[in-house]
């Protein structure tokens, strides 16, 4: 009985020591304050045809706190509709928008807010590293269609 003691004491001390030296990397710093390039006064802001022209781009590209650019790599995307207020989840976009969401961004109204998620990027150097929540919505104005003229 005494034997079995101190074999079970013996694996326990190994066991844990071995535990101790496991080492785990350390967290990757998350980026914040990231907005599109095309929002110069960074309020998060953007037309109705900035943010198309956005999601249309080859590689979609963000601007973040020190004027550094990110490339996304992959992000959840949702985008919230004011008028009827609805959300709707598109899933994980990998080096672009999904299809359904593109879709939906045409149908986007004045005060739409996009959401980006868990969103992982790229930085200049190809450096990969993970952003913080970027929301972007729809200028009150941007889809207004011009009045026309009476004649």
């Amino acid at each position: 009985m005494r034997k079995s003691f101190l074999v079970i004491l013996v694996l326990l001390a190994s066991t844990n020591a071995f535990s101790q030296q496991k080492k785990t990397p350390p967290p990757t710093p998350t980026v914040k304050n990231c907005h599109v390039p095309a929002d110069t006064a960074n309020n998060n802001t953007l037309s109705l045809q900035e943010i198309k022209d956005w999601a249309d781009s080859k590689s979609l590209v963000v601007r973040c706190t020190g004027g550094k650019t990110y490339t996304l790599t992959q992000f959840t995307i949702s985008i919230i509709k004011q008028n009827p207020m609805q959300t709707l989840d598109f899933g994980i976009g990998n080096n672009g928008i999904p299809l359904m969401a593109r879709k939906a961004i045409d149908q986007m109204g004045p005060m739409d807010t996009i959401l980006m998620r868990e969103v992982n990027a790229k930085d200049d150097t190809g450096k990969d590293c993970k952003l913080s929540t970027i929301v972007f919505k729809v200028a009150a104005e941007s889809t207004a269609a011009p009045a026309e003229e009476k004649k």
